[in-house]
C-alpha cells in the first residue's frame, strides 16, 4: 500500500508504518501519554526519531469518565500543535470525530483525518471531500463516551466486521464477501424486492473489485463509454432516449470499475423509465458528465475536487461499516482522477452529443 500524505510518500507495501499518538487532551485514562501542548513539538520529534512515520494528534478523550470539551476547546489545543508539526516537516494526522475540529486541523496543515466513529457523520465525510484528505476509518460500536450503552461482545470479530446483514420489511439477506456467497428470504416474491436486494449486493461486491454502482445513464458510441450522472429527474432517461445510435448500458444505474489509470463501464440488469436492461458488454469510460437541464447545450470541464463533490451523492452504497465507507471514498476519488469530468447543460435534442464529443 502506498500512502500519500500531502508532500509525504510512505510505502507500506512490504512493511508496517508506525503511527505515534500525541495526546494533548486535558485528561485521559492513559495519563502518562498526555503531553503539554507547549512541548508537543519536542515530543513529536522524539517519536519520529524513534521510528514513527505519522504523528496522530488528539485532544478529546473517548472515555466515559473523561471531561467533555467543546469543539472550540479541542481546536485550541489541536490546531496549533498540528500547525507546528506540519511546519516542521512531519506527516501529521488529527484524531477527532468533530467536523469543526477536522476542518480547523486541515486548515492548520493536517495530512490525514482519523475518525474513531468511522465517518458515520456525513459532515465528517464532507470535510474529507472538501479538503481532499485521506482518511483512517475506525470500527466501533456505540458512541464515544457512551460505549457502555452498546454490546461490545463479539463471537468472531473478524467475521462480524466483514459480514453484512441486510434487512428490510420485505426481505432479509446475508452477504459474505470473502466467500462470494449470500442468501435472501423474501416476504413477498416480487421483482422490486429482488431488484433492491441485488442493488445492495452489487454495491458491496463491487468494492472488492475496485468498482462502484453509480446513479447514472451509460452509453457507448464508437467503442467508448460515456457516463451521464445525476439524481432522479436530471435527464438520464432523456439522454438515453435521444441517443438512438448508441449502445445502452443502463438508463438508471451504471457499473464502473477502475484498472490502474483507466476505467471500464459495464452493462447492468438495472433500468429506469426505459424498462429494459442494458447490453451485456463493457467499454472504456472516456468521460463523466453531470447533467443540468438548460436552454442550450454547453460543456464545462471540472477538476477532480468539484467532480468528487458531484459524484459522491450519486454513488449507490448502503453499508455503514467504517472500512467499506473509506474504500468507497477512495474508489470514488480514484475514478474522478482517472476519467475527465464535465458539467453538461443540455436541452432535449440529440445535439448535445456534438458538445460532448468536442469536449
Amino acid at each position: 500500500m502506498q500512502l500519500q500524505l500531502g508532500p509525504h510518500h510512505i510505502d507500506c507495501t512490504r512493511r508496517t508504518a508506525i503511527m505515534a499518538i500525541l495526546n494533548v487532551s486535558y485528561d485521559s485514562p492513559v495519563a502518562p501519554s498526555i503531553v503539554d501542548p507547549a512541548r508537543a513539538l519536542d515530543r513529536a520529534r522524539e517519536l519520529h526519531k524513534a521510528g514513527a512515520e505519522i504523528i496522530d494528534v488528539g485532544a478529546h478523550s473517548t472515555s466515559s469518565v473523561a471531561r467533555d470539551i467543546t469543539p472550540q476547546e479541542e481546536i485550541e489545543r489541536v490546531a496549533p500543535v498540528v500547525e507546528a508539526l506540519a511546519r516542521d516537516g512531519l506527516p501529521v494526522s488529527v484524531d477527532t470525530w468533530m467536523p469543526e475540529v477536522a476542518n480547523a486541523a486541515a486548515e492548520a496543515g493536517a495530512h490525514l483525518l482519523n475518525d474513531v466513529t468511522g465517518f458515520t457523520n456525513p459532515a465528517m465525510v464532507a470535510v474529507a471531500v472538501e479538503r481532499r484528505l485521506p482518511v483512517v476509518v475506525m470500527h466501533m460500536r456505540g458512541e464515544p463516551k457512551r460505549h457502555y450503552e452498546a454490546d461490545q461482545r463479539y463471537d468472531d470479530i473478524a467475521a462480524e466486521v466483514r459480514d453484512f446483514l441486510v434487512e428490510r420489511a420485505d426481505f432479509a439477506g446475508t452477504v459474505d464477501l470473502t466467500k462470494c456467497s449470500g442468501s435472501v428470504a423474501l416476504t413477498d416474491s416480487n421483482e422490486f424486492s429482488v431488484d433492491s436486494f441485488l442493488r445492495i449486493v452489487y454495491s458491496l461486491a463491487l468494492v472488492e473489485a475496485h468498482g462502484l454502482v453509480v446513479h447514472a445513464a451509460s452509453l457507448v458510441r464508437s467503442g467508448k463509454a460515456y457516463l451521464f450522472c445525476g439524481p432522479s429527474g436530471s435527464g438520464k432517461t432523456t439522454v438515453s432516449r435521444l441517443s438512438r445510435d448508441a449502445i445502452l448500458l443502463s438508463d438508471e444505474l451504471s457499473i464502473v470499475r477502475i484498472y490502474g489509470a483507466e476505467a471500464l463501464c459495464y452493462g447492468t440488469p438495472f433500468w429506469g423509465e426505459l424498462a429494459r436492461a442494458g447490453e451485456d458488454r463493457a467499454a472504456p469510460l472516456v468521460g463523466i458528465y453531470f447533467l443540468h437541464k438548460a436552454e442550450r447545450h454547453a460543456v464545462e470541464a471540472i477538476g477532480p475536487r468539484r467532480a468528487l463533490e458531484r459524484l459522491l451523492p450519486n454513488v449507490l452504497f448502503f453499508a455503514r461499516e467504517a472500512d467499506l465507507t473509506a474504500r468507497v471514498l477512495g474508489i470514488s476519488a480514484d475514478l474522478v482522477e482517472a476519467v475527465p469530468c464535465f458539467d453538461l447543460s443540455f436541452r432535449p435534442d440529440p445535439g448535445f452529443w456534438e458538445v460532448v464529443e468536442d469536449a
